[in-house]
């Protein structure tokens, strides 16, 4: 699972609040609400708040091992490679 606890550190650190990021940045409503929920936001964003903040991607998010999403992740490669032993048989 990605973190965005990073940004939101960093964030408070840069003194860059959410008004600004909005309005003189024009980062979206959406991207900020995805950041706030964890959810993914595209590489290209992270690159653009790499350079709002003047810092580096792991002042953005960082990594969380989830055992759960790990062992859902395995099984579904595992049906992917099954379907397609199944396909070409």
């Amino acid at each position: 699972m990605i973190s965005y606890d990073p940004f939101r550190a960093t964030k408070a650190e840069k003194r860059i609040s959410t008004y600004m990021l909005k309005n003189k940045y024009r980062i979206s409503n959406s991207v900020l609400s995805r950041i706030r929920n964890d959810e993914p936001i595209s590489l290209r964003m992270v690159n653009e708040l790499c350079m709002i903040f003047e810092c580096d991607i792991s002042d953005i998010a960082r990594y969380v091992p989830d055992e759960e999403e790990r062992e859902e992740y395995l099984e579904h490669l595992e049906r992917k490679r099954q379907e397609r032993e199944q396909q070409g048989e």
